[in-house]
């Protein structure tokens, strides 16, 4: 499960505090490095990032390095 939205944060804070209180989830929050008056909320299974891809990714494939690109904040894990 994946879920993504997008606005100013004064809308998306009541919904990520909500969400605070859900067990099982993963909650990402961050400011959008283009548009500075729009906040991203991302929702997930726990295992569902990019860092958890890449490891099975490297699993599978027997990579010992991957190259990566990312244009936000949500993609550090990947890194």
């Amino acid at each position: 499960m994946y879920l993504s939205l997008n606005a100013p944060k004064a809308k998306l804070d009541p919904v990520y505090d909500a969400l605070q209180a859900v067990k099982g989830i993963s909650v990402a929050y961050y400011r959008d490095v283009y548009e500075t008056d729009i906040w991203y909320l991302e929702v997930s299974a726990p295992d569902a990032s990019k860092y958890h891809g890449i490891q099975k990714l490297r699993k599978m494939t027997g990579a010992e390095q991957v190259v990566g690109f990312g244009d936000n904040l949500n993609d550090l894990p990947l890194f």
